[in-house]
């Protein structure tokens, strides 16, 4: 049996670890969620400014084309001649069907479709508008009429971007949820744009933004960072996931 004196040699030990014991855990509790919590905060205040950086970059692009568009009117005026007659839906439809086999070289529709003075003029805001990748224009009945390149197809009539831009009125603008655009391999946001002249609606034009240095800067500037970044969508979709390389599109949903 223990002693009076190891037994009071226990009480001693006890009593001096019992402190420490116990400061352990209130910190490894308390400051485990003082930890998440800052780390919250630090992630929301991120957040916030990426929103505040696409919001204003929609803004300055919008600018920019209706500045453009002002400075060189050759996209409206050759769109307000055209021949507003409605074309046979039989026809937009046997034009769809062929239209990812077309090519500019084979095809004179096409051509003529890339190279009208609309088209011209897209092209050269294009290339000194970097951050839009895609420019085009939708007549009121979907046809695309202008465009910076080919587009995925040809009647935009069943897009909700093209449905929505025929509501909006003169001068006001949409944009669609921020994705992953597979084939040019890049962030990007759609601004939706009507296109009128003197009140009366041309078209619609949409600009399709490439955000995708704006998440470079965020994942450059958490390089030393050990936990991983995603980015989220408003319906809980994950839209990325931060790596080793570059960000890996998801495009899952979160459970909860």
């Amino acid at each position: 049996t223990m002693g009076l004196r190891g037994k009071f040699a226990l009480a001693l030990a006890i009593a001096a670890l019992l402190p420490l014991a116990v400061g352990l855990i209130v910190l490894q509790t308390f400051g485990f969620h003082h930890l998440l919590a800052t780390k919250g905060r630090q992630h929301e205040a991120e957040a916030a400014a990426l929103a505040r950086s696409l919001g204003s970059s929609v803004e300055a692009q919008a600018g920019n084309f209706w500045g453009w568009i002002a400075a060189d009117p050759s996209m409206p005026d050759y769109i307000s001649q055209m021949d507003s007659t409605p074309l046979d839906p039989l026809v937009i439809r046997g034009i769809e069907e062929k239209w990812p086999t077309l090519t500019e070289e084979g095809d004179p529709m096409l051509k003529a479709l890339l190279n009208n003075p609309a088209s011209l003029s897209l092209k050269r805001f294009a290339s000194e508008h970097r951050q839009a990748a895609e420019v085009l224009v939708a007549d009121n009945q979907g046809k695309v009429v202008a465009a910076s390149g080919k587009t995925s197809d040809y009647d935009q009539s069943d897009e909700s971007w093209w449905q929505i831009g025929r509501s909006l009125p003169e001068r006001g603008m949409w944009t669609d949820a921020l994705h992953f655009d597979d084939s040019a391999g890049v962030f990007s946001l759609d601004l939706v744009l009507p296109l009128s002249r003197e009140g009366k609606q041309l078209g619609v034009s949409k600009l399709v933004l490439d955000v995708t240095p704006m998440f470079q800067r965020l994942r450059g500037s958490r390089e030393e960072a050990s936990d991983e970044l995603e980015i989220l969508l408003p319906d809980g979709n994950v839209l990325a996931r931060s790596g080793s390389e570059k960000y890996r599109v998801q495009g899952q949903k979160l459970d909860g």
